[in-house]
This record gives structure tokens, sequence and C-alpha cells, in this order.
């Protein structure tokens, strides 16, 4: 160095420079499993004097337990005050997911089931707790037992699960029957108990109910299965003995009696001991006499208490009652009636007067006055009874009839009157008039009938008693019927007016030879009626007249006719010369008017001075209101031509063609 003033001076040491030192980190393994320990350990390639890992611990060996992937540094220290670091990273593997899946965690003793791993990772392999290393396993435990299973994945890193099956016993059913030997035929009661409650039963009858009834025909074993709540199964059955009924039969002498007689009844059975009827005897055979078909029914008993019962029918045959077809039979006089009697298959008839047989179920009786009979009837099984029957004999009436007409002419009603000399139910005529249908016979006592057809008529009247004898009257050619005319005229003409008021009539009537017409005119006096053949007659009047011609033929047989007359009045009409259609109310429309004019026929047509239709119409009521086809304005005042066609009501068409002025 250099003072101010130029005075040198100098001075050498020594500068030592000192190594770092290199650190290296050593683990036990540079991949974990999530929860394990890396060993980590730091060595040097000098010796240091202190460590300090970013864990802040300050030793050379230390242990991590990283949740995740992480890096581990290390800065070493010599006592020279020089530092090295080192640094690693630690990877951590998570553990897999094991699961223990099974149907139930429960089973009944003497079952199996079905154990299986699964996991989050495909790639795992299982250690079960019995040595099994397949992920499904069966077991069959018979207490209730924990299984454990181990899975490690491809990273050996592993995860542990268990289960627990619980085992429950088999439910121990017990049956017990009320009686465990039963008659043919009779029920007993078979009752199941369970040592676990609430068990439920399932019976080879089909039955649910922990109480069944049956009811079997041979010796027979009822089976049982029982479920408890943890559908565990047990089954029990019991055997039910079946002991034969006693034999028994019911014989008789006689199953069949009439009313009044004895049978007997035995009851066969060799087994039996004891014996119960209906009747309440105990013997094995008893005597009955019953008034009506009647069961009776027995009960035998054998040393084992086992019953039978059988019935026997003793039908009992009422005595045949007899029937005769009419209980109250009547005859007419001189007439005769057949008695049938049915109930049995024999019979005797007594008295035999008036009878054509005394036996037999058929009799024809003709009794001249009344008389009762008896009859006997004994039926096929041997049982009799009789009846009676009275057989009336009643008399004929006496008939007549009268009428009040019998020369009578065609479509005459002639009233007829019957009389008998005892009361009638019922009077039958027949007027001989075939043609005249179902009006030639009637059933009243004082009918009408009338006669349509010429000719002689027999009438006949048939009156009936109330006791149903008849007689008849019969009046040959009683009523006879002449023609009648036939009435017809023509008239000329037959419609017409007032200018020409005269008619004429000719007769067309046939087998008349008088006549009266009415020429429906009042109004003529003496002159409305004639006697002529082919009268005329004047009307002064118009109107419609009905004119009626009678005639009479040698018998004084009628006809009427009746024709129409119609007498129109004359018509008129009246045609306007001018109107003024200026909207004042006054002679505003041109168009024709009158009386006995036919509106249903009309035109009328209306042209200007050039010729050319400026109007036309076919209603009367549409007058020409001055306008050219009814729009626009009216037109000029002047001279118009019309053409104007109506008919009157005789249907004559009249033609007018005329002038009209439109004043404006």
């Amino acid at each position: 160095v250099t003072s101010p003033e130029g005075c040198v001076d100098s001075l050498t040491t020594t500068i030592i420079v000192n190594p770092n030192p290199t650190p290296t980190i050593v683990s036990s393994s540079s991949e974990i499993c999530f929860g394990f320990a890396a060993q980590l350990t730091c060595n040097t390639d000098m010796p240091v004097t202190s460590y300090l890992w970013n864990t802040n611990e300050t030793i050379p060996s230390i242990s991590v337990y990283p949740n995740t992937t992480s890096t581990y540094s290390v800065t070493v220290t010599t006592e020279k005050g020089c530092t090295g670091t080192a640094e690693i990273p630690i990877t951590v593997n998570s553990l897999p997911e094991i699961y223990i899946i099974a149907p139930s965690n429960k089973i009944c003793i003497g079952s199996d089931i079905i154990l299986t791993g699964e996991s989050n990772n495909n790639s795992v392999t299982y250690v079960w707790s019995t040595g099994e290393n397949s992920n499904s396993i069966t077991v069959s435990p018979l207490q209730t037992t924990s299984y454990t299973v181990i899975g490690t994945d491809e990273n050996g890193c592993k995860d542990t699960t268990s289960l627990t099956i619980t085992v429950n016993p088999l439910p121990i059913i017990t049956l017990t029957a009320s009686n465990a030997e039963v008659c043919d035929g009779n029920s007993t009661e078979i009752f199941a108990s369970s040592n676990t409650p609430n068990t439920t039963y399932l019976w080879n009858t089909g039955e649910t109910t922990s109480t069944v009834t049956v009811t079997p025909t041979v010796t027979s074993t009822y089976s049982i299965i029982g479920t408890d709540p943890n559908g565990c199964v047990g089954n029990s059955e019991i055997l039910i003995s079946v002991l034969p009924r006693p034999s028994l039969e019911i014989s008789s002498p006689s199953e069949t009696i009439c009313k009044g007689d004895t049978t007997s009844l035995t009851a066969n059975s060799p087994q039996a001991v004891s014996f119960a009827w209906s009747t309440s005897e105990n013997s094995s055979t008893i005597v009955v006499s019953p008034n009506l078909t009647t069961t009776y029914s027995v009960i035998v008993t054998d040393i084992h208490g086992c019953t039978s019962t059988e019935k026997s029918t003793v039908t009992v045959r009422e005595l045949p009652i007899l029937t005769i077809n009419n209980n109250d039979p009547n005859v007419c006089y001189g007439s005769s009636i057949t008695l049938v009697v049915s109930g049995a298959t024999l019979y005797d008839w007594s008295p035999s007067d008036g009878l054509n047989t005394n036996i037999g179920s058929t009799v024809i009786a003709s009794p001249d006055t009344t008389t009762s009979y008896t009859v006997s009837g004994i039926d096929l099984y041997g049982c009799a009874s009789t009846t009676n029957v009275v057989v009336t004999v009643n008399p004929l009436p006496t008939v007549d009839f009268t009428a009040d007409e019998r020369d009578i002419c065609m479509a005459t009603i002639v009233h007829f009157k019957g009389t008998s000399d005892l009361d009638i139910k019922e009077w039958a005529w027949n007027f001989g008039d075939a043609i005249s249908g179902s009006s030639n016979t009637t059933y009243v006592q004082n009918p009408t009938h009338t006669f349509f057809e010429t000719g002689s008529y027999t009438i006949s009247l048939t009156a009936t008693t109330t006791k149903g004898c008849k007689s008849t009257a019969r009046k040959p050619n009683f009523i006879i019927v002449h023609p009648n005319p036939i009435a017809s005229f023509t008239r000329t003409p037959d419609i017409t007016t007032l200018d020409n008021p005269v008619i004429s009539f000719y007769n067309q009537s046939l087998g008349e030879n008088k006549y009266l017409w009415n020429f429906d005119d009042p109004g003529s006096g003496l002159y409305n009626n004639s006697i002529e053949e082919n009268p005329t007659h004047k009307y002064s009047v118009e109107g419609i007249y009905w004119v009626t011609l009678l005639v009479e033929n040698e018998w004084g047989c009628i006809d009427t006719v009746e024709n129409r007359v119609i007498i129109n009045p004359d018509w008129e009409k009246f045609i306007p010369s001018a109107f003024t259609p200026n909207n004042d109310g006054k002679n505003d429309y041109f168009r024709p008017m009158g009386f006995n004019i036919d509106y249903s026929e009309y035109s009328m047509y209306i042209y200007n001075r050039w010729g050319k239709e400026i109007f036309a119409t076919n209603d009367i009521e549409d007058a020409w209101d001055g306008r050219v086809n009814r729009s626009g304005e009216i037109v000029p005042q002047g001279v118009y031509v019309y053409i104007i066609i109506i008919k009157d009501i005789r249907g004559i068409e009249h033609q007018f063609v005329g002038h009209v002025t439109v004043v404006k």
C-alpha cells in the first residue's frame, strides 16, 4: 500500500478454501402405501456437524408418513460452515377399497351362503380368513361366524373388511290331534305349535292356519311346514287312523202300504251293540202305521263308538181320489153326456138306468130325468174309494123371431127381434147373406142387418139357454130384396158466368121411372125443383150450386146423385192513363186494377218511345215506379207504351196494349 506521502509497504496472507459437503438421501422405499412410513437416511462424503430436514428434524435418519406423494430434502453443514443439500421424492399409493357382498347376513342352520369380495380396483387379489383365495366363497357355518377378507392390489397395498353371518336355528314344529283315531266320515282337529313365536304354517292340505279340521276316509298322514320370522323352516307329521263304521241295512216286508195299514222295519247290523230309531224305540225291529209317506231312520253303534245311519221310507198310498171329468154335468133333454172317471184302475157304476154300461172308466149317460150315479174305484195297490155325480136334465127352449120389414129395397136396414120361453145366454143369427161376410152372423137378441144384394133370404136363429140347451128357428124366403135404381146425370155447361146462366141437365139413370130434381137455388122459388127427365135451370146469382137428382123405381126403391155447377160473376179491369212518380204518396205507381181477375197469371211490360223494354214484371203487386228496371232516376216526362196480359177467373186470357203518361 502507498501512503499519501509516497511511502510504500506490503503484507502477504494465505486464504484457505474449504470444500462443500455432498449429501445423498437413501429411502427404504421410493413408493409406499397410504398410511405406511418410509425411512429416509442422509449420507455425506465428509464429516458434517449438523442436519436440517424440511420436516425440521435434525438427525441423520427420519421416518415420514406422507398422505400424498411428497418430496423430502436435507441440508448438512460441516465444522467449517460449509453446506450441502439433497432431496428425494416419495410416491404414496392409495389403498384398495374392499367389500363383502352377500344376499343376506342371516341364514338358517344347515343352509349355505355365498360371500363375494369386491373392490374398486380390478387387479386386487383376495385371501379369506378361511384360507381360500378366490373372490367368492361358499360357507355353511353352524353358528354365528365373522368372515374376513384381505385384498391386495398391484402395488402391494392392502385393505381388510369383515362380515358377520348370523346363524338362526330351525323352528321345532309339534303336531297333536284331538283324536288320533276317528270313525269313517268323522272329523278331528290337528293342532300345530312351534318353539318360535310368529311361525307361519303350510299343511299338505293347502291350509295355512295353526289348527285344521280333517275328515279322512282312510288312515292318512298329515304333514306341515313351519316357517319362522327368520325364514327358517321346520316340519312335522302325524298319523290319523280311520276306523270302519258298522254295516247297516233296513229290511221290511212291505215298504208301500195303503193308508191305515201297518208294516215292520228291521235294522240288520252284525257289529251293532245298540239301536236308536227316529221313533225313539231302541229295538232292532219296529212296527209302524203312518198316515202319510214317512221316512224312518235308525242309528246303530258298535263297540268302538262308531255309528252308522240308515233311512227307510214307507210309502203310504192314499185311498184313490176319484175324479169325474164333469163334477156338475148337465144335459139337455134327449141328449147324452160322457162321464169319465180317473184316479183308480177298476170302476163300477150304479144305478145302471140311462147308462150304456156299468163298468169301466167311461160311460155314456142318457137319463130322461135328473139322476145321481155312484162310482166305486180300486187302484193298482188295491185301495178303494167311491164318489157320486148328479146328471141334471134341462129342458129345450122354444125359439121364434120377427122383422120390422120383409119386402125391401137394396141397402135397407132390417130390424129383427128374437123371442124364447127360457132364459137365453146366447143368440146366434144367420141372415142367409153369405156375401156380407162377417156381418152375415151376429150374437145379439135383437140385431139389424142391411141387405145389399137382391134376392130372397132364409133367416135362422139358434138360441142357447143358460144351461147350454139349444133350439133353432129357420124361416125360408123370409126377406125379399128388390133392386135399387142407379141415379146419374150430366150438365152443360158445368161452369159459366152470369152472362150465360142457363144450365141444361140430362138424366143418365138406370132402372128408374120417376124423377125429382133440386137445383140448390132456393131463390128461384118453385123453379128450384123439377120432375122432368131432362130439365133446364137459369141461375140469377153467382156461386157454387150442388144439384141433386132423386130417382125411384116401380118398387118404391130410390137413389140419389149430386153434381156441382159453378156460376161466376163478370170480370172488370181498369188501366190508368197517367201517373206522377214524385213520391208524394198519391198516384206514385202504375199498374192495372179490377176484380174477378186471376192474378196468378199476369204479365206487364213497359217500353220507351224507341221500343226498348224498360220494365217487366209477373207480380200484380210489383207496380212500375217510373224508373228503368227499378233503379236510377225517374224517366223523363212523356208517353210510354205498355203491354198487359191477364186472365179472368174463368181462365180466359186478355191482352191490352196502350199508353201511359209520366207526369213530373
